[in-house]
């Protein structure tokens, strides 16, 4: 599909700008790519914090008698 705009008037700057811009862009995408991998990694440990809350939880009732109630 052909865009409406021609790529002159869609990056009004200079030659050199629109590299930078470009060059910008780039790195902002594996900025996004890399805080997204982050992300996965963070969720993936706080089921692992919470399985072993959870248990730590249950040993705890056991060895005391504590009451869930």
């Amino acid at each position: 599909m052909r865009s409406r705009f021609r790529r002159s008037s869609f990056w009004p700057c200079s030659g050199g700008a629109r590299e930078r811009l470009r060059e910008q862009v780039a790195k902002l995408k594996e900025l996004r790519k890399e805080d997204q991998d982050e992300l996965s990694r963070l969720r993936a440990d706080i089921n692992a914090l919470v399985r072993v809350v959870n248990q730590s939880t249950l040993e705890h009732r056991q060895l005391y008698g504590v009451d869930s109630n």
